[in-house]
């Protein structure tokens, strides 16, 4: 079955690109928060990091012992860690860490103030990483990048496009 979200997207600006995997985006519209009673949902990513790009291969639903709420989703360890030490034996440490993911009851979402905070946490974390943050909206993705230096928003290449967002 084909995903409702966009598979490619870019940032012009930077000449970088982002590809997401087809299992990777059915599972965002699994966990989309379809209806007002949804839980956030979210998760880890996992892919190839390139010069260029990241290929998406593989993003970690959520698990039973993360945090939960209609507007609020904390991403615990167990079973994320795990699944990311499995693939990364499995593909020969080729499938590395890229990034997070959660869900926004929103068709077009747009990053919150502890979004913000949590991505900034993040690039303290990893220093020398840019890491993909997605949140999955109703509708649409929106898709970043994230560092200490700096925040890049990516557009879609292949569908919607909605204009240059800022955050």
């Amino acid at each position: 079955m084909q995903s409702q979200y966009v598979n490619f997207w870019r940032n012009s600006k930077h000449s970088f690109f982002i590809l997401f995997k087809e299992e990777v985006l059915q599972i965002f519209g699994k966990w989309s928060q379809k209806d007002s009673s949804s839980l956030e949902a979210g998760g880890i990513l996992l892919g190839e990091r390139y010069k260029l790009g990241l290929i998406v291969t593989l993003a970690t639903q959520p698990q039973p012992t993360d945090n939960r709420k209609r507007n609020y989703f904390e991403r615990l360890p167990f079973g994320h860690q795990e699944i990311a030490n499995i693939t990364y034996k499995k593909t020969s440490g080729k499938s590395i860490y890229v990034g997070e993911w959660h869900t926004h009851y929103e068709k077009r979402p747009i990053p919150s103030k502890l979004d913000l905070f949590e991505w900034n946490v993040l690039s303290i974390q990893y220093p020398k990483l840019p890491l993909l943050t997605v949140i999955v909206g109703t509708d649409d993705l929106f898709v970043g990048v994230t560092s200490l230096s700096k925040r890049i928003i990516f557009l879609p290449v292949n569908g919607r496009t909605f204009g240059e967002r800022g955050c």
